[in-house]
């Protein structure tokens, strides 16, 4: 994937789309809704990550998460109050580690939250935390019911435990979204504290309780869960299935490399693989284009850069070996062949290539994506964000707190323009950024200062004040790719085909003729147009299934 620097222009920033006002700063209005001191929630400690529930009147309740006291809220909208539904004993404050290390500064603790797409009928909420007791050196993602205004810990079921280590601070990951597909996509940090100083093993000598120290027994290991992206797919029982498509299965197809398909070496639930803290997650939910901010290396140097990552299959990211524009930071190694040879790895020696970012984020900046907007034009919302933003790509970082908003290429490889917004408006510390369900945008502010309950936190809601807000463009949904139990697939006559392995046997139907597979611009990749309605077919094995729009031709007009 290429990557080019961009410069921002210093003059104020303006955004266009044909029929409407051009969009400068002026447009748009900030409340904060909970700071800290103040009512609703003036205890508000260490906010960390958010999700949304809307109501039929367009109110939109907030579930949010204190990382270390360990607390899940709930803003309600329509009554501006705040409850707390549950504190969580998590390994982030009151531990034995303060007492005995004499150190308040540990990352971990909840340190994610999303709701289930079928909360209003299931109420289930999934978080990712560091529970007690100390010797417990794991991370959970936990399924819990929300009864009223309670989380009881009772109703918890432990989807995954991921092993990490609690000798140092941090890198804990922690985001999560759900695609519409209903697969669980879950960032966790590489969760080792020696990724400053350009070393990825432990020095030899150290026995094996320190191991998890090691980034290439956490970010490069294909047999550990640190250092990636995870997608799942949660069942009804409180576990989960593995979707077809991940790191393992992508490659196997990719290189006939039968060790991407043994469990022992690459673990079935990674996506992704080679960060070093992805901290923020942001989806695009039908094409399932995934961005993150990978949080770098505490190195200042003009040629180490934190990463702004979009990408849109499996693959190796590169940490620690390298950095930003496949930069060397650890390691003589090969960005076509990286080779994991650490007495700790076990998983595989030879590694995919490394892939680089599509944008460097500024130096030390700590980069956190927000949404790729999407814009709804059925959504009647007076406070939606207009057309101008629709799938332009939202970040920012933790550090200078500025917001860019980037321009994509239509296929999603290139960022082509990077301008400054907001720029009327202070943020404080940054380290959630979504786009809610009523087209506005959130945003957790943690505050300036590390481990602590800073006087600036807050959680605050941007909202567009003009009146460009048509019917058009509308969102894409997902179009009826269903398996059946034979592994077939059943499809609607058009729709985006996405993930669809080539291994899986495709049936026209009944009353529809052909099949055809296009890119976002229209222009045709393949078709098989002699099929006719009940025909079942393979589709080739060199085809890159990404992005494509399928279209049925009906039998009968």
């Amino acid at each position: 994937m290429a990557m080019a620097v961009l410069h921002l222009q210093s003059q104020a920033q303006t955004w266009s789309y044909p029929g409407c006002k051009d969009v400068t700063d002026a447009d748009f209005t900030y409340t904060s809704l909970v700071h800290r001191g103040q009512a609703p929630d003036a205890n508000l400690a260490e906010p960390d990550k958010m999700d949304f529930d809307m109501d039929a009147q367009g109110n939109v309740d907030i579930y949010y998460t204190e990382i270390r006291p360990g607390n899940i809220k709930r803003y309600s909208a329509a009554t501006k109050t705040v409850k707390t539904l549950v504190k969580l004993p998590n390994w982030g404050l009151g531990s034995d580690y303060q007492t005995v290390h004499n150190n308040n500064q540990v990352e971990e603790g909840v340190t994610g939250i999303v709701l289930d797409p079928k909360f209003k009928t299931n109420h289930w909420i999934y978080v990712h935390w560091s529970p007690l007791p100390d010797n417990n050196e794991v991370f959970k993602i936990s399924r819990f019911t929300v009864t009223g205004d309670t989380i009881l810990l009772s109703s918890e079921k432990v989807l995954l435990t991921i092993p990490g280590q609690r000798q140092t601070c941090c890198h804990t990951g922690g985001a999560m979204r759900f695609d519409a597909y209903g697969d669980l996509w879950i960032t966790q940090g590489a969760n080792s504290g020696r990724s400053g100083n350009n070393t990825t093993t432990p020095p030899e000598g150290m026995n094996e309780t320190t191991k998890y120290e090691s980034e290439e027994w956490g970010a490069s290991s294909t047999h550990g869960l640190r250092g990636s992206i995870l997608r799942i797919h949660p069942t009804d029982d409180g576990k989960y299935n593995i979707p077809t498509g991940n790191f393992g299965d992508y490659f196997y197809k990719q290189t006939g490399n039968a060790q991407y398909l043994d469990t022992s070496k690459v673990l079935p639930e990674i996506y992704i693989k080679g960060n070093r803290n992805p901290y923020s997650l942001a989806l695009d939910p039908v094409r399932r284009w995934v961005a993150w901010g990978d949080v770098g290396p505490d190195v200042l140097a003009s040629n180490v850069r934190d990463e702004d990552d979009l990408q849109k299959t499996p693959g190796f990211e590169g940490w620690p070996y390298f950095v930003g524009n496949n930069t060397p930071f650890s390691g003589a190694k090969d960005p076509k062949a990286p080779t994991n040879t650490s007495k700790w790895n076990t998983g595989l020696t030879t590694l995919p290539p490394a892939r680089p970012s599509i944008h460097p984020s500024a130096i030390g900046s700590a980069p956190i994506t927000g949404p790729i907007y999407l814009y709804d034009g059925d959504l009647n919302s007076p406070v939606k964000l207009p057309p101008h933003f629709n799938r332009k790509w939202f970040v920012t970082d933790y550090t200078s707190s500025q917001v860019n908003v980037m321009t994509l290429d239509s296929a999603g490889n290139n960022v082509t323009a990077v301008q400054r917004i907001f720029a009327n408006h202070t943020f404080n510390g940054p380290v959630d950024f979504r786009q809610g369900p009523d087209g506005a945008l959130y945003v957790v502010n943690y505050g300036p200062a590390n481990f602590a309950a800073n006087g600036s936190a807050s959680i605050d809601k941007i909202t567009y004040t003009g009146d460009c807000r048509p019917l058009t463009p509308k969102l894409e949904t997902p179009v009826g790719i269903v398996k059946n139990s034979d592994g077939s697939v059943d499809n609607r006559p058009s729709g985006w085909l996405v993930n669809l392995g080539t291994d899986h046997a495709v049936r026209v139907p009944l009353g529809m003729i052909g099949f055809g597979l296009y890119d976002m611009n229209g222009k045709r990749v393949w078709d098989a147009g002699l099929l006719r309605g009940g025909d079942s077919f393979l589709l080739p094995s060199n085809l890159q299934v990404g992005a494509l729009k399928y279209r049925w031709t009906p039998a009968h007009r």
